[in-house]
């Protein structure tokens, strides 16, 4: 999260196991595409690493098949209890390591 900024905003990513299936952001701010990196065929997987940086809430992943019928879907929830680290009042000092990690069991059966 970027904890020392006005708006705060939190990476999220994933790894599509299947290919063929595309994965969608809808945040306040509209419905877009998210971005896809390619896996390394040695660890196994037939999608990608899909991506999103997230500044609004409420927000929620879709995947969908190449039909365009939505196979899965889950809310992205913000991450809370972030403390702020050495972040200056007077706008000119700015420090900050903070690296909050949340995993999720989300699995398409």
């Amino acid at each position: 999260m970027g904890a020392c900024t006005a708006e705060h905003f939190q990476v999220i990513s994933g790894i599509v196991l299947s290919a063929g299936l595309t994965a969608w952001l809808d945040t306040p701010a509209g419905i877009s595409r998210m971005p896809t990196a390619p896996v390394p065929s040695a660890f196994g997987v037939a999608g990608g690493l899909v991506y999103a940086v997230i500044a609004r809430y409420p927000a929620t992943v879709t995947l969908r098949d190449a039909s365009g019928k939505k196979v899965y879907a889950a809310p992205v929830e913000p991450l809370t209890g972030i403390p702020t680290v050495q972040c200056g009042a007077d706008g000119d000092y700015s420090s900050t390591q903070i690296i909050g990690i949340r995993s999720s069991s989300h699995t398409i059966p």
